[in-house]
């Protein structure tokens, strides 16, 4: 009868950890989506992907060449200004506007080429500005993209950033909207 007694104290043991760790991940992920759904994400391949954009602008539906980065841009409605700020593992976004739900998403600038995506943040309609947590922070006297790219899902429950569904929003001209800001420790320096 002991051993029986002993296997019901470990099942019982079992039942209360599995039940702490179900409420403790619950509390985390309301925690995390009460922050406004700011994600972070991590892809090494960002080049080659034809991008399209379902938004109501005047964009194409595809093409993607680059143009010449600035700290802010306006394309129709759409609106991304982020200013040069300090290195660290959040980008603030100054200001975003567009008609539906955006993700302004962070991209290393290697040579003028967009790198690794360090991560992302979905903007929602009405929001202007907020903070982009990343997977791998800025470093001192950094060069990075902040570009804008459609959030292909209408549901709710969808709301995570997907490289291959969410493409780049472009401009009639088949650009990449998208905004150049450096980082750097020292203030009023780029």
């Amino acid at each position: 009868m002991r051993g029986g007694e002993g296997n019901q104290q470990r099942f019982k043991y079992l039942i209360v950890a599995v039940v702490a760790f179900v409420l403790g991940f619950g509390s985390a992920w309301i925690s995390f989506k009460s922050q406004g759904d700011r994600v972070a994400v991590e892809d090494n391949n960002t080049d080659g992907v034809e991008t399209t954009a379902n938004i109501s602008i005047p964009i194409s539906s595809e093409g993607g060449e680059n143009q010449e980065p600035q700290e802010s841009v306006t394309v129709g409605d759409v609106v991304l200004r982020v200013d040069p700020q300090a290195p660290g593992k959040s980008v603030f976004v100054k200001e975003v506007s567009a008609p539906r739900a955006v993700w302004v998403v962070i991209v290393e600038n290697i040579d003028g080429v967009h790198g690794n995506i360090l991560g992302a943040g979905l903007f929602d309609i009405g929001e202007t500005a907020g903070v982009v947590e990343l997977l791998r922070g800025t470093v001192e006297g950094g060069s990075y993209y902040a570009l804008l790219h459609n959030e292909d899902s209408e549901l709710t429950q969808n709301r995570t950033f997907d490289s291959e569904q969410d493409t780049p929003l472009i401009d009639s001209e088949n650009r990449i909207i998208e905004v150049l800001f450096t980082t750097s420790s020292a203030p009023g320096e780029e």
